[in-house]
């Protein structure tokens, strides 16, 4: 298995930090957890804090190292503004730029006109077009001198920019769409159609930019106007490009696209709130694993008062009572935590071998169970060693009895939680079950 190479460093890191983090409470859960002696506790404790620290170092270090790519990667760019123009005869468009005027950065948008002809050019493309009508104007038409139905008078040829409009000396004969507007004539007759192409200067109208004086601009309006009126002048300087390079610096401001959500930023971002989710994850763990412990010492708990009140009642001390109890209930290969209950007694035991007190070993075993129940038996144990009871078997069938109940309320819970996790693919299974049914009556309609 391959060593995480930020093991090394967070283990570094953690020595700094060590006497700032809760210890004493994460060693207490762990205790509860982990049957072992202090020593090992600690080790334990460290090295879930060298684990979670060094997870955090390889999100982040993962997320930087993406973020300088991404980052590099932009500054590479070539970060030139161009004018995407439409082709001939296109719309104009709006661009968003934006510069710096006096230490504050400002947005504004700039009209981008579409490519237009030169004038040398006029004569050739409206040569072109009209190629183009006389082959589609006819329509189903074999020929011009025989024409029986309607005209395709186009109204404009995309491909060139053009416009076109129609005239026709005898509407009441054929109109400016093209359409024959009486079926039966007493005799064949002439009528002259009219196209007109339509481009910039040679048609009805144009329109020309104009810079505006009558009204007092601020500083700032005054500057996005002449960057404005300059790059108008720019575009009809070279009338035919379809992508013009705007310069860097226009009257000494900074021209530049507006920045886009940075992808080394997000990826950043990401990285952080992974990390968070990181150490959420590790305390909902150690939560979990904690029910989990909870809960099979609960289920645990009626057959070792079961065993406890049998053993005592035949005549065996509480210490032999618990020996004998660990021998013959726990058994290897049980459900995690199945165990920990024989595993605490085992530990009690080997610290009465080892010289400590029956009665504050039982207290001690109670508190590191950490249960109301618990608690209660092994003060029960302890004091009757103190003080001696006199119907300790008495309070122990009493106490049995309590356990039945409790393992009642426990099979209850499990049974309510397990419904609850049932709940939502109940319904997913009734929400396929009405679409199966309502489907094919909606269908037929």
């Amino acid at each position: 298995m391959k060593r995480n190479p930020f093991l090394s460093i967070g283990a570094i890191l953690y020595k700094p930090v060590k006497k700032y983090l809760k210890r004493e409470k994460l060693k207490g859960n762990l205790r509860r957890l982990h049957v072992v002696s202090e020593q090992e506790l600690d080790s334990l404790c460290d090295q879930y804090y060298i684990a979670m620290i060094t997870r955090l170092i390889t999100v982040t270090a993962v997320c930087l190292l993406l973020s300088a790519v991404v980052w590099i990667k932009n500054s590479m760019e070539d970060t030139s503004v161009f004018l995407k123009r439409e082709n001939y005869g296109g719309d104009t468009n709006e661009m968003k730029l934006e510069t710096k005027i006096e230490g504050e950065v400002t947005s504004f948008s700039v009209d981008v006109l579409p490519v237009v002809y030169r004038k040398q050019e006029l004569e050739a493309v409206f040569q072109k077009g009209f190629s183009y009508i006389d082959s589609v104007y006819l329509g189903e038409n074999a020929s011009a001198d025989e024409i029986c139905s309607d005209l395709n008078l186009i109204d404009e040829i995309q491909e060139l920019g053009l416009q076109v409009t129609w005239k026709s000396n005898r509407y009441e004969r054929i109109n400016g769409n093209g359409e024959i507007t009486e079926e039966i004539l007493p005799a064949p007759e002439v009528v002259i159609l009219t196209a007109t192409l339509h481009y910039g200067d040679d048609t009805a109208q144009r329109e020309y930019p104009v810079r505006l004086t009558g009204k007092r601009l601020s500083p700032s309006e005054s500057a996005i106007s002449e960057i404005r009126q300059y790059i108008r002048n720019l575009q009809e300087a070279m009338p035919g490009e379809k992508n013009i390079e705007v310069p860097d610096m226009i009257y000494g401001y900074q021209i530049r696209m507006p920045e886009e959500t940075n992808p080394g930023k997000l990826l950043l971002i990401l990285g952080l709130f992974a990390a968070a989710m990181i150490l959420l994850k590790g305390q909902s763990d150690l939560k979990e694993h904690m029910k989990l412990r909870n809960d099979a010492l609960l289920m645990a708990y009626p057959s070792f008062i079961e065993r406890l009140s049998l053993y005592m009642g035949a005549g065996l001390t509480i210490r032999h009572a618990l020996t004998k109890i660990v021998s013959t209930d726990a058994a290897p290969g049980r459900q995690k935590y199945r165990n920990i209950l024989y595993d605490e007694i085992k530990y009690t035991l080997n610290e009465i071998q080892a010289g400590l007190p029956e009665s504050d070993a039982y207290y001690k075993l109670g508190h590191r169970l950490n249960l109301s129940v618990y608690l209660k038996v092994t003060s029960l144990l302890s004091q009757n060693l103190k003080k001696g009871t006199k119907d300790i078997l008495g309070m122990l069938a009493e106490e049995e009895h309590a356990a039945f109940q409790i393992r009642k309320e426990t099979a209850k819970k499990k049974g309510e939680e397990a419904g609850t996790r049932l709940l939502l693919p109940m319904m997913l299974l009734l929400g396929t079950v009405i679409v199966i049914i309502v489907l094919p009556a909606f269908m037929q309609f």
